[in-house]
């Protein structure tokens, strides 16, 4: 499960932070035990998010502003934002929410200003890199990997790494539409622009 290296990633860059004060965790939540997502289910993400925001940061006069919210995968960044609109979050004080996959409901909320930003795995990438490893497998040659960094808890596993990408709300459709054409333009002509 990646879900463990995704937390310790983004801890390695806020921590420092946190430890300043110069940023605030009102809820005191920063443990993996606390923060994960059992199955990266969005419903049990919103009701998390959704407890978090009545105890710490209502919109209209919550001891705190919710200033972002780190998802690490679509769902959970759909969770984050159920629970932002069933608290009423306008979207001029919507909080930052981050996430991961560019999937096309995703992307939709970014076009409306409710994601600010995602990670991509560019899916051809990972398709052509997958096909050419099981052709690897099945000659018996020697299968091309770049990374022997991750331990499953039971032995190191040699894998693939795919360069990540970042998409942006000025970005987005250079990136998934005019560079890589994962979609095309007309799958968000029924999208409404939050901006």
């Amino acid at each position: 499960n990646n879900a463990k290296l995704f937390f310790e990633g983004a801890m390695e860059v806020l921590k420092p932070y946190l430890d300043e004060g110069r940023l605030i965790c009102a809820s005191g939540e920063t443990k993996f035990e606390q923060v994960s997502t059992e199955k990266w289910n969005f419903e049990n993400a919103a009701k998390r998010l959704d407890r978090i925001i009545n105890q710490y940061y209502l919109p209209e006069g919550g001891k705190h502003k919710l200033d972002a919210v780190y998802c690490s995968s679509d769902g959970l960044a759909k969770g984050a934002i159920l629970a932002c609109d069933n608290n009423r979050f306008p979207i001029d004080r919507f909080p930052v929410i981050t996430s991961q996959d560019c999937s096309k409901p995703i992307i939709d909320k970014m076009i409306e200003g409710k994601i600010d930003m995602s990670i991509l795995k560019n899916p051809n990438i990972l398709a052509e890199q997958t096909v050419e490893m099981c052709r690897q497998i099945l000659s018996g040659s020697e299968v091309e990997v770049n990374d022997h960094s991750y331990n499953n808890g039971k032995m190191t596993v040699d894998t693939y790494l795919c360069e990540p990408r970042l998409v942006t709300r000025d970005k987005w459709q250079n990136i998934l539409i005019d560079e890589l054409k994962i979609y095309k333009p007309e799958d968000f002509e029924n999208t409404k622009s939050g901006q």
